[in-house]
């Protein structure tokens, strides 16, 4: 079925095969149908759309153009169908999130209340495991999309939004590091207290131990942990410092029980780490993805904002 001029599939046809002649084979229909839209497409734009010549046919300028456009609209209109006809049976597939936990306390939950009030019919999940190795599962198809920290380029796997947002020294609200009002602090002043870090499945961990090693502190001892909930409890509930973004911990900075400090590096930079959303490049599109995608989009958006 088409729901397209059939100049769309005639045009595209012969971009593929370079020769009116075997497009309109493949398309089971006369050359001379085929030349004919063609010309009256050319007249209707005022400009040639192929170069022709004994060796063959070659696009224009005009014609690439053209070409771009004519082969998002086919691919798009064949999305659509398959996402009608689901809709039709009730079998609108669903989405698999997987991120660390971090990211469902407050940045994640949004869109999937969005998606499930605009796609009642079609489910999704959130998969909550270690930073490190979260493209591995989009690779091998175990989910759909990841939000990865501090991403790095991966074979098959593609970059579709990035922030990047201020780690900073986490500490109660009553800690002396709070207390002092400081715009923003060193690794090396926090060395004086109690600190609980990110355990080494944290991407996170990788950037604290760089500026570990110009401090005093002590890593072997200090406490870690994969838990953010753990981490909130700790910082709350004792006198320790801790190193994260906001992720994870909006809430309680916004309750005033937790008090977020942007971290400066050895160097005098700031200390930052990057969100990003990728999936597998060789997904299969649907209007579904492409909304979940927007969403995320714009949710990042408002996190980079309030920075």
């Amino acid at each position: 079925m088409s729901i397209h001029s059939s100049f769309l599939r005639y045009f595209d046809e012969v971009c593929k095969s370079s020769s009116i002649r075997k497009a309109a084979a493949q398309l089971h229909v006369a050359s001379s149908a085929v030349n004919r839209q063609i010309l009256k497409v050319e007249d209707e734009l005022g400009t040639k759309l192929f170069e022709r010549s004994y060796d063959g046919i070659k696009l224009t300028e005009a014609g690439q153009l053209l070409a771009q456009h004519v082969s998002r609209t086919l691919h798009d209109a064949d999305r659509t169908l398959r996402e009608i006809d689901a809709s039709i049976s009730g079998t609108v597939g669903g989405l698999k999130f997987v991120s660390q936990g971090s990211v469902i306390s407050r940045l994640l939950p949004p869109v999937l209340m969005r998606l499930y009030e605009e796609y009642p019919n079609t489910a999704t999940s959130f998969i909550a495991t270690g930073g490190k190795g979260l493209h591995k599962l989009v690779q091998n198809g175990s989910a759909d999309i990841a939000l990865i920290f501090d991403y790095k380029a991966e074979p098959g796997i593609e970059l579709v939004d990035q922030i990047s947002l201020p780690v900073g020294a986490v500490m109660a609200a009553d800690h002396p590091l709070a207390m002092s009002e400081l715009q923003q602090i060193s690794m090396q002043a926090c060395a004086e207290y109690s600190v609980i870090l990110p355990d080494e499945s944290w991407p996170l961990r990788d950037r604290l131990n760089r500026e570990l090693s110009h401090t005093t502190i002590d890593s072997e001892t200090a406490a870690s942990s994969n838990s953010i909930e753990f981490l909130r409890a700790m910082l709350t509930e004792k006198k320790v410092v801790g190193f994260q973004t906001i992720i994870g911990l909006e809430e309680v900075l916004e309750e005033g029980s937790l008090v977020h400090i942007p971290l400066v590096s050895a160097e005098g930079g700031a200390v930052t780490q990057t969100l990003s959303v990728t999936l597998n490049e060789n997904r299969q599109d649907s209007v579904f993805m492409d909304r979940a995608l927007c969403l995320l989009r714009e949710r990042l958006r408002e996190y980079a904002m309030a920075e």
